[in-house]
């Protein structure tokens, strides 16, 4: 085991130097203390992957630590979160190495916890939430601590939690979303006493009570900035839905599951909502991933069947109206909403053009005039993943690539005269069509603005005396 992940470290040569930094700081204090490389880094390692982080452990209280005398290579030794038993360590080259006594959770409310300092890192590992996450290496021998199997827990593929898995989730509900986020990660199927518990509708109910809607934002980012982060928050949905999670934390989406659509899709709403999430081309982009997630949320209340036909009218609308609430409810920032609403609300707005893009020089101008209005880089992204989620006869695979050309195209010719929104001001139409300043001006500037995107290549004095014509 000591020659395995020894071979396994020294291949890795920044996580090597690292280690060989503290463990030189360990070794030069007056009294021997134990240290421990622990929690995912160990775990990336075992996976023969780079870890992001590396976490430490030791049995050194913080005072301790605080009071150790520093090698040439650190020149500061920092409170980083003394109570709970961390310090932190700042090396010349402003790399933190973060430190942290062994210990125990006490008195657990399933949010907050108060801790107990141990000096076994058995007693310490024994804490964490599932096995993969519940190993060491020793920094002097480099041998692997696996009390709990994780790497066999690795080698199977399984999530499994460290002991009674009901007791782990009473510690900190979040465990139980926790869970989830490592089985979609690692693709990894959940151990059946840990999937009995995710199932528990005491703990549901806890997690939905007790966690704070900012903790569950920060899971479902985690989730979302993953490697291949639409297809795992997809995964991460299906998850939800089959431990009967999805109904309490999207309960509006939990009630598309089944509802059956139109001649243009042969999936229900929930079904086709997780095909546009996987259709997504770009990757990592919470807000993106979001609005495909609740593109569709208002059919739910807009579905009418009229003469045999099913239809959803409105339902952008409504979709973003509810997608706001949700939005705000899990903490998402103002300014992420408005551009997840905007998108949604617009996501309908080529339909009618067809694959080929079958639209007027005045429509096209319009969305060339608005495409900021409308984050339109995006707004592409999510119509294309909408359009090639229908039944095979209704998929539209080449509108936005032939709607981004005909845009390119028409700006070349056009592009500083379309996007001109002062073409003409207040006081030039009140001249020209002898009106006063109030409502009718705005009228008129609007017909006029109509105009110009109709007859770009008409001058303004042109197109005053067309309307004039008309008035």
């Amino acid at each position: 085991m000591t020659v395995e992940f020894g071979v396994k470290i020294k291949n890795k040569i920044k996580i090597k130097n690292k280690i060989e930094k503290i463990k030189k700081l360990f070794l030069f204090q007056n009294k021997k203390f134990d240290l421990f490389l622990v929690g995912g880094a160990v775990r990336d390692i075992v996976l023969n992957s780079e870890p992001d982080d590396l976490d430490f452990a030791t049995n050194a209280t913080p005072q301790e630590m605080i009071d150790f005398n520093l090698t040439s290579d650190f020149k500061s030794v920092i409170k980083t979160g003394f109570d709970f038993g961390t310090v932190s360590f700042l090396d010349t080259e402003g790399e933190l190495f973060e430190i942290t006594t062994f210990r125990s959770d006490i008195n657990q409310d399933g949010r907050h916890t108060k801790i107990n300092f141990k000096t076994n890192i058995i007693d310490d590992l024994s804490r964490r939430d599932i096995t993969i996450n519940a190993m060491a290496i020793n920094c002097f021998t480099l041998e692997l601590v696996d009390t709990f199997n994780g790497k066999n827990d690795i080698k199977n593929k399984v999530i499994k939690s460290v002991g009674n898995p009901v007791q782990r989730f009473n510690e900190d509900f979040l465990r139980m979303l926790r869970v989830l986020r490592f089985a979609v990660r690692f693709d990894f199927k959940i151990e059946k006493q840990t999937l009995i518990a995710l199932k528990n509708p005491e703990l549901q109910s806890k997690l939905m009570s007790i966690i704070s809607r900012e903790r569950f934002h920060k899971e479902f980012i985690k989730i979302m900035k993953l490697k291949n982060g639409n297809n795992k928050f997809a995964d991460f949905i299906i998850l939800l839905k089959e431990v009967d999670l999805l109904k309490h934390i999207f309960p509006e989406l939990h009630s598309c599951i089944g509802l059956t659509q139109n001649k243009f899709h042969n999936e229900d709403v929930f079904d086709h909502t997780i095909s546009v999430i996987r259709n997504l081309q770009i990757d990592n982009n919470p807000i993106l991933t979001m609005s495909a997630l609740l593109h569709d949320i208002g059919k739910t209340v807009t579905k009418t069947e009229i003469n045999g036909k099913v239809q959803f009218i409105g339902h952008e609308l409504k979709s973003a109206d509810i997608a706001e609430n949700i939005l705000k409810c899990f903490k998402f920032s103002n300014s992420d909403i408005k551009v997840i609403t905007t998108l949604i609300k617009n996501h309908m707005k080529f339909k009618q053009f067809g694959d080929d893009m079958n639209i007027s020089k005045k429509a096209l101008r319009k969305i060339i005039k608005n495409k900021e209005n409308m984050s339109f880089d995006l707004l592409k992204e999510l119509v294309n993943a909408d359009n090639i989620s229908h039944k095979a006869e209704f998929i539209m695979p080449n509108q936005m690539r032939i709607l981004q050309e005909k845009i390119n195209n028409e700006e070349k010719l056009f592009g500083t005269t379309i996007k001109n929104t002062s073409f003409i001001n207040g006081n030039e139409i009140m001249k020209a069509f002898n009106v006063k300043s109030g409502i009718e001006v705005g009228k008129i500037k609007k017909k006029l603005d109509e105009l110009h995107l109709e007859f770009i290549e008409l001058s303004k004095e042109e197109l005053i005396n067309i309307l004039k014509n008309n008035f």
